[in-house]
């Protein structure tokens, strides 16, 4: 009987978790339909300026409004977004936004989407579930949405609201909602390029629907459609600026111009619906700089030239025109600001122009490798190639690199698959803490050098290092206003790698170093002044540790000390007309540093 009813209580908890999971994959189906993909623009868009933002937003009100992340639209002067099956793309405006609370709000033109529902803010509380909604940060328009899950783990009535939930880059903007479908807050954090400025947090939903509220009954922005008083003027340059983002780093020029040439197009277009949109005739004369310089790429300077001397007559036209249409523009959008920077150039360097580009295609493909491989290691565990170039180490055959592989059982591991590069010589750079001088307690230096292999063969292994300390005494007294030293340094010696871990290398050194020292001092006595003087003849004997603890590959953190013993200490005789040697005869360091 306990047997049965025992197997009857799991039989119901099962059937409980798999009905919890399928409830929780139909809402987010069902709130898919509602999250959108956000392309930001700053006109003019030309060569490889990255004017754009790509964000998260999400439909709410009547379906005409979408709400994102103030960062995501920031200095931008046109949007487009698009639906999570990418069958949809709609055009909106600003209508209203938020700095403080980073909470943007966006009019859908024509938005055929369905809305979101907000939560009761006091209904939310610590421990609740969450899901986070966002597209994948891979740098293009069309791309999936992920989701990730968590709990609320900071008290739901603050402003800002700490969760679980995995959140990067890609949510930002992005809606969190709560197990019955209502959104909760808007995922919000300062980003730099991929990665976060600062731990990412959702906005309380409180600020969202205050913000619908506010943008429902304002009516102080003018502005319909950025600079645009045509929405078919709009719409042109929307496209123009989508199809001008997807050929910025395109590398064949012949279908680069024939996409350019149908911008060109759209932006004539959008003048003939709206001949004052002021902000399409910088994105024309912008494309007009666009043409000189791939003219550079063809080799053809004549039309190079040509074209941007007539982009120099067209800049001033259209400042004269923009001060009298829209003088506020000129100060909001940085992009004109380049432009002009370029029209005062006195003619166009094909020279520098081609080497810019194609500085900037290898960065791209580099750029694309580095991603490529790192997502490959978060799949497989292999270390990227270029690291391991980057340490000098040695390619498995299947990286191009020949030979045999001796990583046996291990290889599908990657934390011993990232240990087995032989990283053949890893530099230390170090932030050096010199004490053990008495008054001498305002002390700073730096050092670089070798750090050994942590694969090494061999036990003990050459160390070399550069050095220059900083050893101060700046408390003023009877005697001295200051005092100081200087004591750059070379070391050569012998380094153990004894206790050789996977992770964790701790070697201990002896070295001896040749230490030339400048000292200075200024007298408290005016008459007497200061004092200054160099010894060349100065060295000493140090011995120490370093522990080193590999992060990656390619990276490891070091903690270091060394004990010095100087010259002067050793054979005194030797330095006695150099008597101010002798406050640094006998000293420690303390380094932390970084090896790569």
């Amino acid at each position: 009987m306990k047997r049965k009813l025992l197997f009857l209580s799991a039989l119901f908890c099962l059937c409980g978790q798999m009905l919890q999971s399928q409830s929780k994959v139909a809402l987010i189906d069902e709130t898919k339909e509602s999250i959108v993909r956000v392309f930001a623009f700053n006109m003019p868009f030309y060569f490889d300026e990255t004017t754009f933002n790509l964000g998260t937003g999400y439909v709410v009100g009547d379906g005409n409004l979408v709400i994102t992340s103030y960062q995501v639209v920031k200095d931008m002067n046109g949007i487009v977004f698009y639906s999570q099956d990418e069958s949809k793309s709609y055009y909106g405006t600003v209508i209203w936004s938020n700095p403080i609370t980073d909470v943007a709000i966006i009019k859908a033109i024509d938005c055929t989407l369905k809305p979101l529902e907000f939560a009761d803010p006091e209904t939310i509380h610590a421990g609740d579930e969450t899901l986070i909604f966002g597209y994948a940060g891979d740098g293009q328009i069309a791309g999936s949405i992920m989701v990730t899950w968590g709990l609320i783990s900071s008290n739901a009535k603050d402003s800002t609201i700490q969760t679980s939930a995995t959140i990067t880059p890609a949510s930002l903007g992005g809606p969190a909602i709560n197990m019955e479908g209502k959104v909760i807050g808007t995922v919000h954090a300062r980003t730099s390029g991929f990665s976060f400025q600062e731990p990412a947090v959702i906005k309380n939903v409180k600020f969202s629907k205050d913000a619908v509220d506010f943008a429902k009954t304002d009516n102080s922005s003018n502005n319909t459609y950025f600079g645009a008083t045509s929405f078919d003027a709009y719409k042109k340059i929307c496209d123009g600026a989508v199809q001008g983002y997807k050929t910025a780093g395109m590398e064949d020029l012949t279908a680069k111009d024939a996409i350019n040439a149908k911008i060109y197009y759209s932006i004539t277009e959008a003048l003939s619906f709206d001949p004052n949109y002021i902000e399409a005739m910088y994105f024309r004369t912008a494309y007009t700089l666009l043409q000189a310089r791939s003219s550079c790429l063809k080799n053809n300077e004549e039309d190079a030239k040509s074209l941007f001397l007539k982009f120099k007559g067209e800049i001033p036209d259209i400042d004269s025109r923009a001060k009298t249409i829209n003088p506020n523009l000129l100060a909001m959008n940085s992009s004109f600001y380049n432009l002009r920077k370029q029209a005062v150039l006195p003619e166009m360097n094909c020279a520098e122009n081609n080497a810019a580009w194609y500085n900037f295609v290898e960065a791209s493909h580099n750029r694309e490798s580095r991603f490529a491989e790192f997502n490959n290691y978060l799949m497989t565990g292999k270390t990227p190639v270029l690291l391991r170039q980057a340490v000098g180490g040695r390619l498995s055959p299947s990286q191009g690199g020949g030979g045999g592989s001796k990583m046996g059982g291990d290889e599908q591991n990657s934390l011993f698959f990232m240990a087995s590069i032989n990283k053949i010589k890893p530099v230390r750079f170090s932030v050096c803490f010199p004490f053990g001088f008495g008054d001498f307690n305002k002390n700073f230096g730096l050092s670089v050098g070798n750090a050994g292999s942590s694969k090494s063969k061999s036990v003990v292994f050459c160390k070399y290092q550069f050095s220059v300390n900083l050893i101060q005494d700046l408390s003023e007294d009877a005697t001295y206003k200051y005092r100081r030293y200087v004591v750059p340094g070379f070391d050569l010696g012998i380094q153990a790698n004894i206790v050789k871990m996977l992770r964790f290398n701790p070697k201990p050194f002896i070295t001896i170093a040749y230490n030339p020292t400048f000292y200075q001092n200024s007298s408290a006595i005016d008459s007497i002044g200061s004092f200054s003087e160099w010894s060349f003849a100065n060295g000493s004997f140090n011995f120490g540790i370093d522990l080193d603890l590999w992060v990656t590959s390619s990276f490891a953190m070091s903690l270091s000390y060394q004990y010095t013993t100087s010259f002067t200490s050793i054979i005194p005789s030797l330095y006695k007309e150099e008597e101010w040697l002798k406050d640094i005869s006998i000293y420690s360091i303390f380094k932390i540093g970084i090896l790569f």
